[in-house]
């Protein structure tokens, strides 16, 4: 996966889906984000398996696919970059670089077979 995105647009998902991620969960992953680049766009997941979130983000995709990061790290890291845009790409051993001017940052991921899946839309 990688994508291009503002870092602005990217705080306000991030901000709003981690509030439906656990924190103190028996299943560590339930504190995780996913993000998902795909044909329909670019989309910023959460879920407790009470109850969850699929938001929809402005932003360009280079390369389709996805990724799971742990959802405190990524708002903490999201929040300190400068203003402007943010490049989010995947590597082969389940990390994310996420990289904003002079800023690049690796964050270790999970695999997305293990996150919840949303249930479809009809």
């Amino acid at each position: 996966m990688k994508i291009q995105i503002l870092k602005e647009n990217l705080t306000k998902a991030i901000q709003m889906v981690s509030k439906f991620a656990s924190t103190k969960a028996q299943l560590p992953v339930l504190g995780h984000l996913a993000i998902e680049a795909n044909d329909k766009g670019i989309f910023v997941t959460a879920t407790n398996l009470d109850m969850g979130i699929k938001l929809r983000v402005a932003g360009k995709i280079v390369k389709t696919g996805e990724v799971v990061v742990p959802a405190k790290i990524m708002s903490d890291l999201v929040q300190s970059l400068p203003l402007g845009g943010v490049d989010l790409e995947t590597e082969d051993d389940n990390g994310l670089v996420v990289k904003a001017q002079r800023t690049r940052a690796k964050l270790q991921a999970i695999n997305f077979k293990e996150y919840p899946q949303f249930p479809n839309q009809p």
